[in-house]
């Protein structure tokens, strides 16, 4: 019997003895804490679950070799979304008032991501291949909502009498009524004053409610952000005879 007690003592105190050792082995409080430091994403970028991805709205852009920089333009911040007008193709350059690099013949979305004058510079998915992000320049007349009227469109009647335009000109209707040539590309305009073929308007037909759309050359005057009309409003608001 007394040899029964003492078995059974030891056995507790061996239960006992466990429990405080494991209560050692568990305890980290007085385990020295460790601080991590995460590093900043560097400017221009931001991280998704790990992921560095660039802000930079031409990161992608096929063409971007044939873009040239402009210091002088504003950036667009975000991009904004906008439509290309319909019933004319539109010009894409390589810079404001540059060189011709491609001519979309069909109306696509665009994002605006820089401006310069009467210029902007959109991003737009390729027509011919839907994986290819590409980019280019494009007068304000081309982008909905950005050329001061309505999409120029057939059949918008006549609301002022004939205009006297110069010989060689038409009578032309966009934000208001103008006098200008007008043109299908670039060889059609007056290259010793610089004008290019990049302006979209609506040529008013001498019979009533006849109208097409059509291009029509711009001079450098286009950055500044003024239409032909401006500087010969006298003229073209007298009637003809």
């Amino acid at each position: 019997m007394f040899q029964r007690k003492v078995l059974w003592a030891a056995a507790s105190v061996a239960v006992v003895a466990t429990g405080c050792d494991n209560s050692k082995a568990t305890d980290t409080s007085a385990a020295p804490k460790q601080t991590i430091t995460v590093p900043a994403a560097p400017p221009g970028t931001v991280t998704n679950t790990g992921a560095v991805i660039s802000s930079d709205p031409l990161a992608n852009v096929m063409n971007r070799d044939q873009i040239t920089p402009d210091p002088d333009a504003t950036k667009i911040d975000p991009p904004k979304p906008a439509t290309l007008v319909t019933g004319l193709t539109t010009t894409v350059r390589e810079a404001p008032r540059g060189s011709q690099i491609k001519v979309l013949e069909t109306t696509t979305s665009v994002k605006e991501i820089q401006r310069d004058g009467d210029y902007f510079l959109v991003t737009y998915v390729d027509p011919n291949r839907s994986d290819r992000l590409l980019a280019g320049w494009v007068y304000r007349d081309s982008l909905l909502g950005e050329n001061g009227s309505s999409n120029p469109v057939p059949g918008v009647p006549q609301k002022t009498g004939k205009l006297n335009c110069s010989h060689g000109e038409s009578h032309l209707r966009a934000s208001s009524d103008f006098c200008a040539k007008t043109c299908e590309e670039d060889r059609d305009c007056d290259a010793t004053i610089h004008q290019v073929c990049d302006g979209l308007a609506t040529k008013v037909s001498d019979k009533p409610e006849q109208a097409a759309a059509t291009r029509y050359c711009i001079s450098d005057r286009a950055n500044e952000s003024s239409r032909p009309e401006e500087g010969r409003k006298s003229k073209a608001n007298k009637p003809g005879k």
